[in-house]
């Protein structure tokens, strides 16, 4: 996002903070190479990007115990208050407390970002901008000069500029999702507005993981014959979960694939899929990382019940779940 707001209005920033400098972000300028601006300009728009979600949406940033370096800056200076404020509004009534902020990341950003943006496959390829650094150490982190900067490519710069709107929306989107991920209690607009496009991901490719734990329907019981293809159904509505994750997948029969469908099970099967997901979680076996909308352990109920009050439906004529016989071993 930095990338493309630098190279398609580099005074942005500048009229942000009241800092009209020839029309250019703070420390950058134009060469005939491309956009050079320097550690300190780039934490400033680090703080307008991370300021409102940190303190005025209360919205995580990372997964618990690990918050970015950035965020955790940030929450150094403004931490407990009920902020209604926007950033323009805290950036004109708390100058000093956002420049000893912006000071901080300044220090921390280029470590954490710089030289790890443009890595692919683990090498990294300066395609987008050039930057000073040290060779990489054993863990892959390179000793960066805080009082350097970096230099945007010209015809990286240019093609930001000319694809702003279709590259903003795309990079928005995912920021909207990895949000998604860190705060379950959020509602996943962004998944769910995909899902209704055909743009859901097929779960069809858990079918063999799920059935190497025994071809049982998890809502009957019944164990189908071997030429009978089984339905990976998610259990809470796809279209409410925006994705597909498979702690919310579960093995069902020709019978009640059909009758569940998008339509909540009935609620006693909750405890099953729990106990079947933490079978999963001793045995070791290859999941995923738990799914956005909630855990194994908490959350799964009040997930059920906001899914029930959002209109899903609980599929009556489908049997309530039942202890299936376990395959031995």
């Amino acid at each position: 996002r930095f990338l493309l707001d630098l190279s398609c209005d580099p005074s942005m920033i500048s009229r942000l903070y009241g800092r009209p400098e020839d029309g250019a972000a703070p420390g950058a300028t134009e060469t005939a190479y491309g956009i050079k601006v320097r550690y300190a300009g780039i934490a400033r728009y680090f703080f307008a990007y991370y300021w409102p979600l940190a303190c005025r949406a209360q919205l995580e940033q990372g997964p618990a115990g690990e918050v970015p370096l950035v965020v955790s800056e940030i929450k150094k200076e403004f931490d407990g208050n009920d902020y209604r404020q926007s950033v323009y509004e805290i950036i004109c009534e708390e100058p000093e407390a956002v420049e000893r902020c912006i000071k901080a990341i300044a220090k921390v950003m280029p470590k954490q970002v710089v030289h790890r943006f443009q890595r692919v496959g683990g090498r990294e390829i300066c395609m987008f901008y050039q930057f000073g650094a040290g060779r990489p150490d054993k863990e892959g982190n390179r000793k960066i000069d805080l009082r350097g900067g970096i230099l945007v490519n010209r015809s990286a710069a240019r093609f930001f500029r000319e694809n702003y709107g279709a590259l903003g929306g795309s990079v928005a989107l995912e920021w909207l999702r990895f949000t998604g991920l860190r705060n379950p209690g959020a509602p996943d607009l962004a998944g769910r507005f995909f899902e209704a496009y055909g743009g859901c991901e097929s779960a069809c490719r858990f079918l063999p993981g799920l059935e190497s734990g025994g071809r049982i329907c998890f809502y009957c019981g019944k164990r189908p014959r071997p030429d009978e293809r089984m339905h990976v159904d998610h259990f809470l509505p796809d279209v409410y979960v925006g994705g597909t994750e498979d702690w919310n997948l579960v093995l069902a029969c020709q019978e009640c694939g059909p009758k569940k469908v998008r339509m909540l099970a009935p609620p006693e099967c909750i405890g099953e899929l729990k106990l079947r997901n933490a079978k999963r979680r001793d045995d070791d076996a290859p999941v995923a990382p738990l799914g956005r909308m909630t855990s194994v352990e908490r959350g799964l109920e009040r997930h059920y019940e906001l899914a029930k009050k959002s209109g899903y439906r609980v599929a009556e004529s489908l049997p309530a779940c039942r202890q299936a016989p376990r395959p031995s071993g």
